[in-house]
């Protein structure tokens, strides 16, 4: 709830005044129900434009490098090392290269994208300008699901207000160095999630997914060295470049660094999303979290992943480790 803002029958309270939620291990959604979406003096208040600041001061490959070691892997299913991807497109000469975040979020019930976008969208602005810094890309394009209109409203008002303050452009903070960005609607395809098909429709063309190789990072958009990425990695690079990547990796386990934003749904008592490090355990997140069935019956069964997923049987223990790869992070709960 935003300081000063109108009190609401439905409203909660603070986030960190809520038992449960003051439980999370908020990075990437520590300023949503803080800021205003469109404040710059908000966003910079709450450490906005710190991580931006830092890559200013640095070489494109520390950049890379200090992505590479928080650990951070793709939010958009695959769990590919950011850091490697950025490296392939740094290393591949080219007079022009592309930012590509994929923002088609069409999976039934996820809405994890459209949160930060619509709440936080400076963030993934930085996001993606740090990248263009790291891999020396001059231009970027939000691919944005039609479905998502407010989204887009903030979002571009967002950019202008950024292109304004300096934050976007031809001389980023007085550095003379450079990077636009854009947002693009998609045409409702449920294919143009994939990336190729994804770069197809942002050339205009029917989105159709491309062979492969020539890989995205180098031969992408128009044939040139492309990163792309989704929505929570490079919303996440802010954090790390501001805190450090031994402050992003400290969280997680395993090879699983970082923390994941896991959206519950189906009958489960409190419904929403909350964003906790990889190795927390199944049942923590839908008994802690989750407040168990709304039935209030046996939690029985969890299909990790939606609807599009697997959908295992289990104990009634419910022993299992949250380790799915980042696609796989809403949670849909029934009962016996």
């Amino acid at each position: 709830m935003l300081e000063g803002s109108v009190s609401h029958p439905l409203a909660l309270g603070p986030t960190e005044e809520i038992d449960y939620l003051a439980r999370q291990q908020r990075l990437t959604f520590a300023r949503i129900g803080i800021t205003d979406p469109l404040s710059i003096d908000d966003y910079r208040a709450h450490s906005g434009f710190c991580g931006l600041e830092a890559a200013l001061q640095r070489e494109p490959q520390d950049i890379v490098e200090e992505v590479k070691a928080s650990g951070l892997r793709g939010r958009g299913g695959a769990a590919f090392p950011t850091g490697i991807k950025w490296q392939t497109v740094l290393d591949t000469p080219a007079d022009q290269k592309y930012i590509v975040c994929n923002a088609d979020e069409g999976d039934s019930g996820t809405f994890a994208d459209r949160l930060a976008m619509e709440c936080d969208p400076y963030m993934l602005i930085e996001g993606m300008t740090i990248a263009g810094l790291a891999v020396e890309a001059t231009q970027g394009y939000i691919y944005l699901r039609s479905e998502y209109p407010l989204a887009k409203q903030v979002l571009d008002e967002a950019i202008a207000r950024a292109e304004q303050a300096g934050y976007l452009g031809d001389n980023l903070c007085g550095s003379g160095r450079t990077f636009h960005l854009e947002v693009r609607l998609g045409a409702g395809a449920y294919i143009c999630g994939e990336e190729t098909s994804l770069l197809e429709s942002l050339e205009g063309k029917r989105g159709l997914v491309r062979f492969k190789p020539p890989l995205p990072a180098i031969e992408g958009l128009f044939g040139r060295p492309t990163v792309v990425n989704n929505v929570l990695s490079l919303a996440a690079v802010p954090f790390i470049l501001a805190e450090g990547a031994e402050a992003y990796a400290n969280h997680g386990m395993g090879r699983s660094w970082g923390t994941l934003a896991l959206q519950l749904a189906g009958n489960v008592k409190r419904g929403g999303l909350v964003e906790l490090a990889f190795g927390t355990t199944l049942r923590t997140l839908m008994e802690e979290f989750g407040g168990g069935t709304l039935t209030g019956k046996p939690l029985r069964a969890v299909q990790v992943g939606g609807p599009l997923c697997a959908y295992p049987k289990a104990s009634g223990t419910c022993r299992w480790i949250m380790k799915p790869s980042p696609r796989s992070a809403q949670a849909w709960a029934t009962a016996a």
